[in-house]
C-alpha cells in the first residue's frame, strides 16, 4: 500500500473529489476539460516530488539520465542548468506571446516588414523513460522507480491528506508557479519578464516542455476560487472525520463527495 499505488490513490481521490462535486462541470469545452484534466496531474505529480515530500515518492524525471540507478540525485538541479549526462532531444513549438511582441516591436523600429504570425522555438522534450517490461520479463527502469517510491512509508491515504495540506494551506499560489521540471521555486513574476505570463493569484502551472505555456490558462477567478475551495474543503473533511462513524460500505473518496 505504498509508493506507486499511493499516486494512483491520490490522482483518483483528486479526480474523483473535483469531478463529484460538479468541479469544471459547468464549462462543457473539450479543452477546458482536457486542461483541468491536465491540471489534477500536474498537481499531484509536483506533491510527490522532493520539493513537497520526503522522502519524495517521485524523482525529477527530466533530470534523469538514461542510465539512472536509482539514486535521486536531481533535487538540487537548477532548473537553468542542464547536466551533461542529459541528452539533448529537442522539438519545435510555438514562440511565447512576449517573443512575438517584441519581434513585431524591433520590426517597426527598423522599418521593415512585419513578422510572421507564427514563429517556432525548440524545446526540450527529454524525460526519463522506464521502458515496458516484454514476455514477463522484468522491467529494470520501473523497478527503480518503485524502489524509489517505496522510500515512502506515507499509507496511501497519508498521502491524499498531505496532497490537500499541501495545496490549501502551504503552496504560493498567488507568488509562485507550480512547476515539476526541477526542485527550485517558479517567481511568477520571472514568467511574465520571460514569457509573457498574465499577471494574476491565480492557480499557474508551467507544461515541463513548452515552458512558455501556462497549462491552467482556462482558470477564470470564480473556477480558480472554486478548485481552491474544494481542496480546502477537502482537507477539513478528511482531517476531521472519524472512520468509525462511516457507515457500512463508505469510504472516505465517497465522503469528498457528499454535497
Amino acid at each position: 500500500m505504498r509508493g506507486l499505488f499511493g499516486t494512483q490513490i491520490i490522482v483518483a481521490g483528486v479526480c474523483r473529489c473535483n469531478g463529484g462535486r460538479g468541479v469544471g462541470v459547468h464549462n462543457t469545452g473539450r479543452v477546458f476539460l482536457t486542461c483541468v484534466l491536465h491540471t489534477h496531474i500536474h498537481i499531484v505529480r509536483h506533491c510527490l516530488l522532493p520539493a513537497q515530500t520526503s522522502p519524495p515518492v517521485l524523482p525529477f524525471l527530466q533530470r534523469l539520465p538514461p542510465d539512472w540507478d536509482g539514486v535521486d540525485t536531481a533535487g538540487s538541479v537548477s532548473s537553468d542548468v542542464v547536466p551533461e549526462n542529459i541528452p539533448r532531444v529537442t522539438t519545435l513549438g510555438p514562440a511565447n506571446p512576449l517573443t512575438l511582441s517584441r519581434m513585431a516591436e524591433n520590426s517597426r523600429d527598423r522599418g521593415g516588414r512585419a513578422p510572421p504570425r507564427r514563429v517556432f522555438k525548440e524545446y526540450s522534450t527529454y524525460f526519463f523513460d522506464p521502458g515496458e517490461p516484454h514476455a514477463g520479463e522484468p522491467c529494470r527502469g520501473l523497478d527503480l522507480l518503485r524502489s524509489f517510491a517505496q522510500r515512502n512509508e506515507m499509507s496511501p491515504g497519508g498521502l491524499l491528506l498531505h496532497f490537500f495540506w499541501t495545496y490549501s494551506v502551504c503552496f504560493a499560489f498567488q507568488s509562485h508557479v507550480l512547476g515539476i521540471r526541477c526542485a527550485e521555486p517558479i517567481n511568477k513574476v520571472a514568467k511574465v519578464d520571460a514569457d509573457g505570463w498574465k499577471r494574476h493569484n491565480r492557480l499557474s502551472i508551467e507544461d515541463p516542455f513548452e515552458t512558455s505555456y501556462d497549462v491552467s490558462h482556462v482558470l477564470k477567478p470564480a473556477t480558480n476560487a472554486l478548485v481552491r475551495g474544494e481542496i480546502a474543503r477537502a482537507y477539513t473533511m478528511l482531517s476531521t472525520t472519524n472512520p468509525e462513524t462511516l457507515t457500512e460500505g463508505e469510504s472516505l473518496l465517497e465522503v469528498l463527495m457528499r454535497k
